[in-house]
């Protein structure tokens, strides 16, 4: 079961966690180094210290650069094309339901 987790939510080998900094009450601040403190990042480090796999913050100012970067990532590709990426391996639910919300 494990191993299922971890293909679907880290398929690269690292967690990628997109972190919206606006939200004061799951970021509260930030480290020397730029890494998010708060409730989102400990969340998305214990998940992926749980599936044996490093974690990478993708730092979002507000939500709607998150969903910009989305759009971007998948700027150019068909509606076919999108809509194979709902069935790709290593797709995550999470993923898949934004882009059928998306198209």
């Amino acid at each position: 079961m494990l191993e299922q987790v971890r293909a679907e939510l880290a398929p690269t080998g690292v967690l990628r966690a997109a972190i919206n900094l606006s939200n004061f009450l799951l970021v509260s601040d930030r480290t020397p180094s730029g890494d998010p403190i708060g409730v989102s990042p400990d969340m998305a480090a214990a998940v992926a210290e749980r599936l044996g796999v490093p974690v990478a913050y993708i730092l979002y100012d507000t939500p709607a650069q998150r969903s910009d970067s989305l759009n971007q990532q998948v700027s150019g590709i068909s509606s076919r094309s999108f809509k194979g990426l709902e069935e790709a391996p290593g797709t995550s639910r999470l993923v898949r339901e934004e882009v059928k919300h998306t198209i």
